[in-house]
C-alpha cells in the first residue's frame, strides 16, 4: 500500500485507545463518514509520457475541483490477501421513467326493444305472447393523457459473483506485466498492469473471470470497469499495457463481500498477514502503482477502506489520501472477517461532500437497483466522523 501524512481526527492518547506496532486503535465501529472533501480546488501532477528508454517520466498540471474532487474521476479497487473476494457490485445513479395508462371510463347504454316486440299487428287473429328484450351497448370515452413520472434510482452497472462465475463489465489485473504475454516490463518503471489469471496469483494474456479463490499474503488484484482507454477517458497510456476505465463520478455506490482469513504462518514477512481493501485514481495503477512515475504523491487519491496494518491483529483501518500529501483517517476500525464474510457499501455523495463506509447486514441482497435514499436503511448508530484537513 501507499502511505502518506495523515492528520488523524480521533485522540489516540485517550486511555480507552491502545498502542500496538506503532498504530493506536480505540474502538470498534461499523460505519466511518468522511466529511468535508472537495472544499479546495487543487491541481496534481498527471503522467503524460514514460520513456523506457531514457527513464524519464514527463507530468503535467492537471487541476480538479468539485464536491469529491478529485475522486470523482475513475477509480479502480484493489485488493490485496489473504483475501476472498464473493461479490462485487458498482453502481450509478440514473433516472427511471415511467408512463402510465389510466383507466379508460366507460359509458353504459340500455337500449330499448324494438316497438314491434311489444305490440300485436290488429289483423293478427290468433293470440301470441310478446317477449319483451332489451340491448346493452357499452360506449368508451377517449383515454385520458398518460401520466409521466421520473425516479432516480441507483442502477447496477457492473457486478461479480465467485460462486457463480458470473463477471458483468469487469476486468481483473494485477501488476505482473511481462509475463505471460501480458503487460510490459521495464527495467525503468517495472512491471506494468497484466490480467489476472483465474486463481490472481499469476497473469494471462486474455481477461479472465477471478476464481472463487483465496489469494494468500502479499497477493493482489485490482478491478476496472471492462470499458478499454482511450486517450479520451484515461490520458496518456504506456503502449502495450492493458489499460481500461475506472469508476468514475461524485455519485457512486460500491457494495462488496469479502473475507480475510488469519495467515499465521506469514506474520512477520513482507506484508503477511495484512490483507487490504483500498481505492486509487485509475491513473496511478495505469502508470507506476509502486514508484515514482504516478500522480499519487501529488494527491490524486487513495481511499483505503479496509487495511490491517500488522499481522495477527483483527481491526482493519480507513484512511483517506488527499492533495499535498494530506489526509485523514481514525483510530476506530472496523472488525477483520476472519471467520465468515463481511457484506460492505461505499456511498460517495456530492450533495453533502461526503464518502461513507458502511458494514451491511449479512442479509443484504446486491439487487440490480436500489432507491436513491436506500442508505438511510443501512445508516448506523455507530457512526464515526471523519473531517479532512485541508
Amino acid at each position: 500500500m501507499l502511505l502518506g501524512l495523515l492528520a488523524w481526527t480521533v485522540a489516540a492518547s485517550a486511555s480507552s485507545c491502545s498502542f500496538i506496532q506503532g498504530n493506536w486503535y480505540c474502538s470498534e465501529t461499523s460505519e466511518v463518514v468522511y466529511t468535508g472533501l472537495g472544499g479546495v480546488p487543487g491541481t496534481y501532477q498527471r503522467v503524460t509520457n514514460m520513456d523506457a528508454d531514457s527513464c524519464t517520466c514527463t507530468k503535467s498540471a492537471q487541476p480538479f475541483s468539485g464536491p469529491l474532487s478529485p475522486l470523482d474521476e475513475d477509480l479502480s479497487i484493489h485488493f490485496r490477501g489473504p483475501i476472498s473476494l464473493k461479490q462485487l457490485a458498482v453502481y450509478n445513479l440514473a433516472t427511471i421513467t415511467t408512463v402510465a395508462h389510466r383507466k379508460r371510463d366507460q359509458a353504459v347504454y340500455t337500449l330499448p326493444p324494438p316497438i314491434s316486440m311489444l305490440t300485436t299487428p290488429a289483423t293478427q287473429s290468433t293470440t301470441s305472447t310478446a317477449t319483451t328484450t332489451s340491448t346493452t351497448m357499452t360506449s368508451t370515452s377517449p383515454s385520458a393523457a398518460a401520466v409521466t413520472s421520473t425516479s432516480t434510482v441507483w442502477q447496477r452497472s457492473s457486478y461479480y459473483n465467485s460462486a457463480s462465475g458470473t463477471s458483468d463489465n469487469l476486468v481483473f489485473l494485477n501488476n505482473m506485466g511481462g509475463v505471460n504475454g501480458s503487460g510490459t516490463w521495464s527495467s525503468c518503471f517495472g512491471n506494468s498492469l497484466s490480467y489476472a489469471s483465474v486463481d490472481g496469483q499469476g497473469a494471462a494474456a486474455q481477461p479472465q473471470v477471478l476464481g472463487d479463490v483465496t489469494l494468500p499474503s502479499n497477493t493482489e488484484f485490482s478491478v476496472f470497469s471492462a470499458e478499454a482507454c482511450t486517450s479520451a477517458t484515461c490520458g496518456y497510456v504506456s503502449p502495450g499495457v492493458p489499460a481500461y476505465v475506472g469508476f468514475s463520478g461524485a455519485n457512486k455506490l460500491f457494495l462488496m463481500e469479502f473475507s480475510m482469513p488469519s495467515d499465521p504462518s506469514k506474520i512477520g514477512t513482507f506484508n503477511g498477514d495484512m490483507p487490504a481493501v483500498w481505492m486509487l485514481n485509475g491513473q496511478i495503477p495505469r502508470s507506476q502503482q509502486y514508484g515514482a512515475c504516478s500522480c499519487w504523491q501529488t494527491g490524486c487519491g487513495e481511499l483505503d477502506l479496509f487495511e490491517v496494518l500488522s499481522g495477527g491483529l483483527d481491526y482493519a483501518t480507513t484512511t483517506l489520501h488527499t492533495y499535498s500529501g494530506g489526509g485523514a483517517g481514525s483510530s476506530n476500525y472496523f472488525a477483520r472477517p476472519t471467520q465468515g464474510t463481511l457484506k460492505a457499501a461505499v456511498l460517495f455523495t456530492a450533495a453533502t461532500s461526503q464518502i461513507s463506509i458502511i458494514v451491511l447486514p449479512q442479509s443484504t441482497t446486491f439487487d440490480a437497483t436500489f432507491a436513491q435514499n436506500i442508505a438511510t436503511t443501512w445508516s448506523t448508530t455507530d457512526i464515526t466522523n471523519v473531517a479532512i484537513v485541508s
